[in-house]
């Protein structure tokens, strides 16, 4: 949703019916967290973190210990301890806290750094592009890389609740991987056009 609404707001959307249509989707988003279960459960347990730390909350916990453990410069490529018997998915939805507990915060901020200037040069070329098409394509791809990997971070990390979706491009999964990697290569294509 937020990258629907980057893209209309880079097509030249008036910000009335920006703010409308957030409106609208929050109101949509709450009735869908409200009337299903584990949603409900999701943000319970974000706000408070205490609560249930073996049951519904362990990823969370577990991700964070693993975050924790890495201190400046982690255990070393490979040595991770969190991911053989404590993490829940370490090769998808935790696999930042995996990088963190084994490169530290050298190597996690080195990733974060590494969206971030995939971000900004994928909305260098957003601007650059010669037509309106071309700028909303590649503002809408690059929004939705950072986006995701902000999400999965951010979840991982405990800034926001669970979610579940892959790091993109280090996350275990093909066809995850096969979507990004198109639609960096349309992104680097309409590079090749720019003003």
């Amino acid at each position: 949703f937020a990258t629907s609404l980057i893209a209309y707001f880079v097509a030249g959307a008036h910000f009335r019916f920006l703010v409308v249509s957030v409106l609208i989707a929050a109101l949509g988003f709450s009735a869908l967290i409200y009337t299903t279960g584990y949603r409900t459960d999701r943000i319970f347990y974000f706000l408070n973190p205490n609560q249930d730390v073996l049951g519904k909350n362990y990823q969370r916990e577990q991700a964070v210990i693993a975050i924790g453990s890495g201190g400046m410069t982690g255990a070393g490529f490979g040595q991770s301890t969190a991911k053989l018997n404590a993490l829940p998915e370490p090769l998808g939805d935790s696999i930042f806290a995996v990088i963190a507990e084994e490169l530290g915060f050298v190597g996690s901020m080195t990733v974060v750094f590494l969206f971030f200037l995939l971000v900004w040069r994928g909305l260098l070329i957003a601007r650059a592009s010669p037509d309106v098409f071309g700028r909303v394509l590649a503002a809408g791809f690059t929004c939705m890389i950072g986006l995701q990997a902000f999400v999965n971070m951010g979840a991982i990390s405990g800034l926001i609740p669970l979610t579940g979706v892959p790091l993109p491009f280090i996350s275990y999964g093909g066809t995850a991987l096969a979507v990004f990697l198109t639609m960096s290569g349309i992104v680097a294509n309409i590079s090749r056009y720019r003003r």
